[in-house]
């Protein structure tokens, strides 16, 4: 999808010099682009149970950073996608919703996240680690920032098949297996 997006933009580009007499033809049009395919993988209840023990804080068998783990745990929880949970800040914390403002939203809509009982004692576990302002998933090298997306995907990268799973899965798949198995149950879409 990346390289997609990285050609169009250069097929922009180079179109537009094309356009105007600056390069005679655009490169780009002999590069194709690759076949998109859409994500859906979502874990099953074994799984989810399997992943719930992995990412326990005190285990010591899965070397993940304990902030990490945390925020894997939210991304379950709340259904947000995994940047919007790195970038968690306890100021955002509102009378048990966690209301994300617009410019953090990919849709540039701001959102107002219901926690519930088990998403406050993340929270609480993640505040022992991080301290209790600022971001709520804190980086372990840099001092007053917030976990990076990225090394969410890494650590499930390096550990799925250490924690017992037989297909790859990224941080976006538990957001969708959280709103998979919410239909599964009956809660009504503009619920979820």
């Amino acid at each position: 999808v990346l390289s997609n997006r990285v050609l169009g933009s250069l097929t922009r580009m180079f179109n537009f010099a094309a356009e105007r007499g600056i390069i005679e033809d655009t490169p780009c049009s002999r590069i194709r682009k690759v076949k998109e395919t859409p994500r859906d993988r979502v874990l099953t209840n074994a799984e989810i149970k399997l992943l719930w023990e992995c990412l326990d804080i005190d285990n010591k068998k899965i070397d993940i950073f304990r902030v990490v783990k945390l925020a894997l745990k939210m991304i379950l929880v709340t259904g947000q996608r995994p940047g919007e949970v790195s970038q968690m800040r306890f100021d955002e914390i509102e009378n048990g919703f966690w209301v994300i403002p617009p410019e953090k939203m990919k849709n540039g809509q701001g959102n107002r996240v219901y926690l519930t009982p088990l998403a406050l004692e993340i929270i609480e576990q993640a505040r022992v680690i991080s301290g209790d302002d600022g971001y709520i998933f804190t980086s372990s090298h840099k001092k007053d920032s917030p976990v990076l997306r990225s090394a969410l995907g890494r650590a499930v990268v390096r550990h799925w098949k250490e924690m017992g799973f037989t297909k790859p899965w990224t941080p976006h798949d538990l957001r969708r297996t959280l709103r998979t198995k919410m239909a599964e149950i009956g809660i009504q879409d503009v619920i979820a």
